[in-house]
This record gives structure tokens, C-alpha cells and sequence, in this order.
């Protein structure tokens, strides 16, 4: 079974106005768009991201994770419910409960892809740093004696 690449833009902005609609409710208006963009920047191999992005994307995974959990667990308990539909006839409920868990399924998967991408472009991007030489100057803050201290008054 091929899949078309049309097939897969329309399920990733699917999944991202899932994900967009989840952390709305959580962060508002602002945060979960500047959340969508940072995984839509992924797509740019050029790209380096920072901690900040990171620590982010963390977050929404921890915050998107049970909400795939309780959407699974909808979806068995949806199954499991007797139908007395005839055969070969779904019940609203179990439609349902496939639509609420592929969407945030997607999500969830959209978001913990996105982060472990920047994660080890981080860590990488770490690591090649460690080697470069130490900076010329350092400076180090050196405890003053409380007793030499002289009180001066602000300019």
C-alpha cells in the first residue's frame, strides 16, 4: 500500500491543528501557536534549535501523553460495549472514539517526534561544542571581605 504525499501533508496538518486545538485550552492563543511553529521549523534541516524549544515541546508532550492514554482507554471501552446494531453497522459511539483517539494519537505522536529530533540535534550540537578551545578571558567573581567593604552612595 503506497501512500501519497498529499495523503501525508493533509495527515500532518490534521495532527497539528489537533495538537493546536489541545494546547490552546492548556497555554492560550499565543504559546500553542509559537509551539506549532517551533514543530513546523523541524521540517527545516537547517534549523538548530535551542534549549527553550526543547524544554517546550517537553512539556507538551507531558501534557498531550494522557490525554492519547484516555482516549485509548475510551476506545477499547467503546469496543467492548455490546451493539444492538445489526451486523456490519458501527455504533456512534465507537466512531467516535476512533476519530478522538486518531486525533490526538497523531498529535502525540507529531509532538514526541518533533521533540526527540530537536533533543538530539541539541545534545549533538552539544557535544561537537565541548571540543572548541576555552574562552580567553575569564572572569571570576571573587568574595569581597565584609569588612573591607566601603558603603558608597549610587551615582
Amino acid at each position: 500500500m503506497s501512500t501519497l504525499c498529499r495523503e501525508v501533508n493533509e495527515g500532518y496538518e490534521a495532527d497539528l491543528l489537533a495538537l493546536y486545538e489541545v494546547l490552546e485550552s492548556r497555554y492560550g492563543l499565543v504559546l500553542a501557536q509559537q509551539i506549532v511553529d517551533e514543530i513546523k521549523k523541524a521540517g527545516d534541516r537547517a534549523y538548530v534549535p535551542d534549549y527553550t524549544s526543547a524544554k517546550c515541546l517537553s512539556e507538551a508532550v507531558a501534557f498531550v501523553r494522557p490525554m492519547a492514554l484516555d482516549a485509548l482507554t475510551s476506545l477499547k471501552q467503546a469496543k467492548l460495549e455490546a451493539s444492538s446494531l445489526p451486523g456490519g453497522v458501527e455504533s456512534l459511539n465507537t466512531k467516535r472514539a476512533e476519530q478522538g483517539f486518531a486525533r490526538m494519537f497523531g498529535s502525540y505522536r507529531l509532538v514526541k517526534r518533533t521533540y526527540w529530533d530537536f533533543y538530539t540535534q541539541i545534545m549533538t550540537d552539544t557535544q561537537r561544542r565541548r571540543h572548541m578551545p576555552p574562552p580567553r578571558h575569564v572572569y571570576v567573581d571573587a568574595p569581597r571581605a565584609p569588612e573591607t567593604a566601603i558603603i558608597r552612595q549610587a551615582a
